[in-house]
């Protein structure tokens, strides 16, 4: 198993999370973070010792992940891997020239094995990708997700970087519920309220349909976020009530609701709707859109509800609860939230989120805490390539089946990771047998003028 020895151009990345930990402890930090940016297999405390130069046992690589105050030391490689990011990539802008930062949430799932039953949280998770051969529920760790989309590339699309992750602890281990979201609100909310976000923007979060639930908007309200999420056409949505008259009274208690708006009636008239300007996704998706303002009954929010109507795919609606904001940009904005989804792939598929091997819940959540740091800092070399030596080779290596990309994938950029980690150890191991040379002949001269102690 080859060594690995961090590029000298990487150290201001890594140097930006050395106040998260002990001197000591920095060296396991860059130890593990080194082998899930370049390692291959499983990333877990063993393979990152094998491909360090630690000199002390591996088992003192398990103990680091499990010391104590790992929650604060997680939050705050958090709040470092924010700063970091939102210091290197501009925040983005709505029509009306303001600055927003957009946070993706989700939920994914990592499966564990019957033999790892001493861990904390093990649960049976409801599975709504899984079938008849998976299985409805999966037995492992339920993983609450939290990012930020910036942009990247040339033509400015949004991309998500992973900022923090936590544990959902099981409702009731006797009795297995489907909706798990309204009951894992309060590990987000944990996960939020840990970090400390720039004041001077506008603070949006974009979940799927199971994010729009009465916890959630509340906590919103009350900490300054705004919610872009979708829901079903049989949401409970009620008219704008106006204002009530000051100077006439009326026996009886004053109407709260308006009139409900049934949705799917809106959505078979074809006379509210108008074509999109551009495609959804990168498919191309054509189709038309309407727009109208309502209450939703579950939280009691103003909302402004997009209508989306495609060829491709089922219709669906949206809520966002910032009203200035275009009908328009909540929809492809919407659309921008897949970008978490092909992050928590990564996160599964290149730098081991699931291969932890501990056993508390603070040092899984520091396992997944590293992952995260190191997708993140992958994708961020995506838009600098030429700080690890890159040139034209694997950008032009493109299949004829592939679209061609303004930027590298964050295989590629792992790839040119792993090449400048071979390098710096090729020339690592030439320098000390130069300097071997050099030490041989001056103990040779030493000795010609009689230093024989030499």
């Amino acid at each position: 198993m080859p060594k690995l020895i961090l590029p000298q151009a990487l150290l201001s990345l890594f140097a930006a999370f050395a106040p998260c930990c002990t001197q000591p402890g920095f060296e396991y930090f860059v130890a593990f973070l080194l082998n899930f940016m370049a390692g291959t297999g499983r990333r877990t405390a063993a393979s990152a010792y094998a491909r360090s130069n630690l000199s002390r046992h591996w088992t003192n690589a398990v103990r680091w992940l499990s010391r104590n105050r790992a929650d604060q030391r997680r939050s705050s490689m958090a709040q470092r891997l924010l700063k970091l990011l939102l210091s290197r990539l501009p925040l983005p802008r709505d029509s009306k020239g303001r600055r927003r930062l957009y946070i993706p949430v989700d939920e994914t799932r990592v499966q564990k094995s019957k033999a790892a039953a001493k861990m904390d949280h093990l649960h049976y998770w409801y599975n709504p990708q899984g079938g008849a051969c998976r299985g409805r529920y999966i037995w492992g760790h339920l993983w609450a997700l939290v990012g930020v989309l910036l942009p990247i590339g040339s033509n400015g699309r949004l991309r998500c970087f992973p900022i923090t992750a936590g544990l959902c602890p099981p409702k009731d281990k006797a009795q297995k519920s489907k909706n798990d979201t309204s009951y894992t609100a309060r590990t987000f909310f944990r996960l939020l309220e840990g970090l400390n976000w720039p004041a001077d923007c506008i603070r949006t979060l974009i979940g799927d349909g199971a994010f729009a639930c009465k916890p959630l908007l509340d906590w919103c309200r009350e900490q300054g976020f705004f919610l872009i999420s979708h829901v079903q056409l049989n949401a409970d949505v009620r008219e704008v009530l106006p204002p009530p008259p000051s100077t006439k009274r009326t026996r009886g208690r004053p109407r709260k609701w308006g009139d409900r708006i049934n949705l799917r009636e809106v959505y078979h008239d074809d006379s509210r709707f108008q074509p999109l300007p551009e495609p959804l996704y990168e498919q191309g998706v054509e189709g038309s859109y309407a727009s109208l303002i309502g209450v939703l009954k579950r939280s009691g929010d103003k909302v402004r509800i997009v209508l989306v109507k495609t060829e491709k795919y089922k219709p669906f609606a949206l809520i966002c609860t910032d009203l200035s904001l275009d009908p328009l940009e909540i929809l492809y904005i919407f659309t921008d939230r897949v970008e978490i989804e092909i992050t928590i792939r990564e996160l599964k598929d290149e730098t081991g989120f699931g291969d932890y091997q501990v056993r508390r819940q603070h040092a899984i959540e520091r396992h997944g805490q590293i992952s995260i740091v190191a997708c993140a800092l992958l994708k961020l070399l995506r838009t600098q390539p030429q700080v690890l030596g890159a040139g034209g080779e694997i950008a032009a290596q493109t299949l004829p089946w592939k679209r061609a990309r303004d930027s590298f994938s964050t295989n590629q950029v792992r790839t040119l990771l792993q090449q400048a980690c071979m390098a710096e150890l090729i020339f690592s191991v030439l320098a000390i047998a130069r300097a071997n040379v050099e030490n041989r002949r001056a103990v040779a001269a030493l000795r010609s003028l009689g230093f024989g102690m030499c």
